[in-house]
């Protein structure tokens, strides 16, 4: 494995998970160090490249440094396609994957990034039966961890790509019937953000959406004191990002846990506070949704 092969890689992993060279050399070796790596001027010890590694969230007996090219016009691509589906875009998400499917020699990363957004638009869009999904969520996964344990993540470095294809588990469980599996991934899948000592954006964000997705689980299993506690640890984790298209949802979802649970005048309050908001955004469906909920209490 040549010098330069491995400080690009390095380089490529670090940028996919917004880190740093700051942030990546914190308690392993010092930031000048990081960029002698990935420049290829140094050949990190075994020690420091596999804590590196580790980091982010690679295991070094798992990995084929070598199996990594660099294509900035590729990567902007899978970024598009990203924003595009966590703004619910889905028609332009489409048209940006037939873009990616062009190139024919993706790396395995690459590769399942683009598992990853397409079974985001299978699961927003019933494209396919749950089974077909959690056979290509598993065949993303074993792309980076071969023999990953799904009852045991939160004791397993997770990168951000492995993290999001585990929620989607958890949503495909929650669709079947699945409740508790459901629960436990997302519980656990949380305790994994542990291991981000300095959380970039994207990291807040989709840690934000599981906490969302956890919040409907606790829900159906009528846990509302949980679901109340997670509404609360994401709107104070929302205030903190920017890049965060959860925020008014989670807000109204805790305005509607608190009416049900009985302190029907804040319940109300909140939600009448988002009802311009959802006005101005046209969500009809939340809209009605407040109106019962005021017309009910005759304000």
């Amino acid at each position: 494995m040549d010098k330069y092969k491995l400080g690009e890689t390095i380089g490529f992993l670090r940028k996919q998970m917004n880190l740093t060279k700051e942030q990546l050399a914190e308690n392993i070796c010092s930031p000048v160090t990081i960029s002698r790596i990935e420049s290829g001027a140094q050949f990190p010890s075994e020690n420091i490249l596999k804590l590196v590694l580790n980091k982010l969230g690679q295991d070094i007996n798992n990995v084929d440094l070598t199996n990594f090219s660099q294509n900035n016009y590729l990567y902007d691509l899978f970024d598009l396609a990203e924003n595009y589906a966590l703004n619910n875009n889905f028609e332009q998400t489409g048209k940006i994957l037939q873009q990616i499917y062009e190139y024919k020699n993706l790396n395995y990363i690459e590769k399942q990034k683009l598992i990853s957004l397409e079974t985001f638009l299978d699961i927003q869009q019933n494209l396919s039966p749950s089974y077909q999904i959690i056979e290509k969520i598993y065949e993303a996964l074993h792309l980076t961890k071969k023999d990953i344990d799904i009852l045991n993540i939160d004791k397993t470095p997770l990168s951000l790509q492995e993290i999001n294809l585990i929620a989607y588990l958890a949503i495909i469980f929650s669709r079947e019937g699945k409740l508790q599996e459901a629960i436990e991934i997302d519980e656990k899948l949380i305790k994994c953000f542990d291991f981000y000592k300095v959380k970039s954006l994207k990291q807040s964000a989709t840690l934000i959406m599981i906490l969302s997705h956890l919040i409907q689980f606790y829900e159906e299993k009528m846990l509302y004191i949980k679901a109340l506690k997670t509404c609360e640890k994401a709107i104070e984790m929302s205030k903190e990002t920017i890049y965060n298209p959860f925020f008014c949802e989670i807000c109204f979802t805790k305005g509607r846990l608190l009416y049900t649970m009985g302190k029907k005048e804040e319940g109300i309050n909140i939600l009448k506070d988002l009802y311009p908001y959802f006005r101005l955004i046209g969500n009809d469906y939340l809209v009605s949704v407040i109106d019962y909920f005021i017309k009910e209490e005759n304000i």
